[in-house]
């Protein structure tokens, strides 16, 4: 018997500096605390336990001020709290796990999709995800890294002691199906060297002893590539955990070991397998391993033959919350898991009872426990696809189920597989936040499709479009010219609103919206809110629809006239003031003129000077014209004031009466004011003049222009 130890085996450089931390900071302050394990090795842990560190499960637990953080760093929220509450801490994680760190929060922070391949419950994960300030994805083979399709701006890791290979190929896939993906290769250099290590040695030895814990990550990958190579491959925390029996005395045997061994297990295993006694014992026990291979190779040909990809049919032997048992006629099990399910989120149990025969796809011939690893969903997977091509020609619309959102669009599940929503095609309108999506079923169409790479895409947009073409032809066909229609207000414009009548917009123009002037739509309407219009013309061929919201309410004048009359005293507002005068609001959509000179008995140079905006009072309605024109005296209403003849008449030779504004001989001065004020349309405080009253100044200027001609 020969014993080969590999190249490169045991502890790493920073398992090796973390117990040396862990060691320097004991022998200072006598006793600590840590939450999980220092390194993921026994013999360590329990060498510390003995000299006074004591394993706490959740930070929120521990007591003592002298702490040490593990081997595996921890995540943001815990040392924060650790640094918030106690003041002597020993950090012991690896410089090459902090690194991780570093890059992952740097390109999470300028809007990269973190995605990292893992063991999503390992303690170095946990801390590496808590650094990346969007939520970060994480993927364990290149089965899950073919899954991800569509998608731009990637930043790459992967977890400090995963498998070389694997993360080779699962980035090349990763660029392939997406967009500007950068490569972090953030593999320590010693676990790569191990893995490598153990290869060589596998293919050159009979068995292979890896030692280390079941719980630690590169241990176990070193086992998974040896067991691939070479079946007699064992996991063992020490040496005493071997049966002596399966060794032969003319074995090869390969030992190493993973990084967080100390050397004195490997030292200790070296000599008990050379103290071994080759004699009598040896020669007994060659005997029952020629019968036991005898057997097994004669079991083993009473059973099939199977393949990885291989569909076969099996019976179901049990039933857990977990998983399911399926006698395959190997020999061994097989299981699939409730993820390799092809239901989503249900019990195995509501699934499958003991004796039922299923077909199932063959995953993995050993899950490294003996098991097949078999699946339902891969199966359905591949019968979905050789559908696929044909759902697409028929242009079928389809159900698909978003499961999040990325920032090209949604991520979508389409019958198990996974499939992609460009942002663009997700809605005929613009959808600023594709959030609300999440969770909810969509009606699609298949765009692309791409069996080899496993690309799938859709588009809701498509769907619409079609529905809403059918919608417009339907309200074109019903839409009649004169009726009074409801419909949403879809959009707002500075020159009016775009009305929803249900696949047809029609334009409320804003001098359509209200019987008095407004600067702006949005203060008389609400995007969303339901309104009733009045069609004005329909114009099919330009594909336009004139509505009007003031033509569903009677017109104001009409109201007015009906209700007042020459004489009748009413209360009014004022709503602008001018050097000539003031307008005052008798009711919205009609306004008066009441003139400088009817403002009061006493001398008024200046409206200002004795009125302002806002003010109420009563006044005489003195004149109603059929051109829509009012004037109003607040003077006919006071008590008259005693003055001097020459200045009364001085005043009235200065200031004409209220009557002689709406005649044709007009001051000079006046008509220039009016004329400014028509043309500026200076702004109000509160609400702007009455169309009504606009149209008075313009014929007062109409009427002056024909004079001078």
């Amino acid at each position: 018997m020969k014993i080969y130890l590999a190249k490169y085996y045991g502890f790493c450089s920073g398992v090796r500096l973390a117990v040396k931390k862990a060691n320097d900071f004991l022998k200072e302050n006598k006793e600590a605390e840590i939450v999980g394990d220092l390194i993921h090795n026994q013999t360590v842990i329990d060498d510390f336990t003995r000299r006074g560190l004591k394993k706490i499960d959740d930070y929120k637990k521990i007591f003592s001020n002298n702490i040490i953080i593990r081997a595996h760093g921890e995540t943001i929220e815990n040392t924060k709290l650790l640094e918030d509450n106690h003041k002597n801490i020993c950090d012991t994680t690896c410089i090459k796990v902090k690194n991780i760190h570093e890059l992952v929060e740097k390109y999470s922070n300028i809007g990269y999709n973190v995605i990292i391949a893992c063991d999503k419950e390992h303690p170095e994960v946990k801390a590496i995800v808590s650094h990346s300030k969007t939520e970060a994805i994480i993927i364990k083979d290149l089965d899950e890294a073919k899954e991800i399709i569509g998608l731009n701006h990637i930043a790459f890791f992967a977890q400090s002691t995963f498998i070389h290979d694997k993360f080779d190929k699962m980035s090349k896939c990763l660029e392939e199906h997406n967009e500007d993906v950068l490569v972090f290769n953030t593999i320590c250099n010693a676990t790569e060297n191990r893995q490598k290590a153990v290869r060589e040695l596998a293919n050159k030895v009979d068995m292979v002893l890896v030692f280390g814990s079941n719980f630690s990550s590169n241990t176990k990958k070193l086992y998974e590539i040896s067991k691939t190579i070479n079946p007699k491959t064992y996991l063992l925390e020490n040496i005493h955990e071997l049966d002596m029996s399966l060794i032969k005395p003319d074995y090869n045997i390969g030992i190493t070991a993973g990084a967080s061994v100390p050397d004195d297990i490997i030292k200790e295993a070296i000599k008990v397998m050379e103290n071994l006694n080759h004699d009598e014992t040896m020669k007994k026990e060659d005997a029952k391993e020629t019968k036991k291979d005898e057997m097994i190779k004669a079991i083993d040909d009473s059973f099939k033959r199977i393949s990885r990809g291989e569909i076969i049919e099996g019976e179901v032997l049990y039933v857990t919350d977990n998983d399911v048992s399926v006698n395959i006629n190997f020999r061994s099990d097989g299981i699939i898991k409730k993820e390799d399910l092809a239901e989503e989120d249900v019990n195995p149990k509501d699934l499958y009872k003991q004796g039922d025969k299923i077909k199932v796809y063959v995953v993995k011939i050993d899950d490294g426990e003996g098991n097949v690893v078999l699946s339902t969903k891969k199966l359905k997977e591949m019968e979905v696809w050789e559908k696929i091509e044909e759902v697409k020609e028929r242009d079928e619309v389809v159900s698909v189920k978003v499961k999040s959102v990325t920032k090209g669009g949604l991520i979508v599940n389409y019958n198990g597989i996974q499939g992609f929503i460009p942002a663009s095609l997700v809605s005929v309108r613009y959808k600023e936040n594709l959030e609300e999506f999440v969770g909810q079923n969509l009606d699609v169409v298949i765009i692309d499709v791409d069996i080899n790479k496993r690309r799938l895409v859709f588009s809701r947009k498509a769907v619409e479009k079609k529905e809403l073409d059918k919608k417009r032809e339907e309200a074109w066909e019903n839409i009649k010219e004169g009726e009074i229609v409801k419909g949403i207000v879809a959009r707002i414009v500075d020159y009016g609103a775009f009305i929803d009548l249900g696949g047809i917009d029609g334009l409320v123009h804003i001098t359509d919206l209200t019987w008095g002037r407004i600067r702006n739509p949005k203060e008389v309407l609400k995007q969303g809110e339901e309104i009733e219009v009045k069609v004005l013309s329909v114009d099919k061929e330009r594909n336009r629809i004139s509505l009007g919201l003031k033509q569903t309410v009677p017109e104001p004048w009409t109201v007015f006239t009906e209700k007042y009359h020459e004489g009748d005293v009413v209360e009014v507002e004022v709503v602008n003031i001018e050097s000539y005068g003031a307008f005052v609001r008798i009711m919205e959509g009609v306004d008066a003129l009441l003139h400088v000179s009817q403002i009061s008995h006493k001398r008024v140079n200046d409206p200002k000077d004795v009125l302002k905006v806002g003010d109420r009072f009563e006044v005489m309605i003195t004149e109603i014209h059929e051109d829509k024109k009012v004037s109003v005296s607040k003077r006919r209403l006071e008590e008259p004031v005693e003055e001097e003849e020459e200045e009364e008449q001085e005043y009235e030779e200065e200031a004409p009466a209220a009557e002689e504004v709406h005649e044709e001989e007009k001051p000079e001065v006046e008509e220039k004011e009016i004329k400014e004020a028509e043309v500026k349309e200076l702004p109000v405080q509160n609400d702007d003049l009455s169309e009504d009253m606009g149209a008075l100044f313009k014929n007062a200027i109409e009427n002056s222009e024909s004079e001078e001609q």
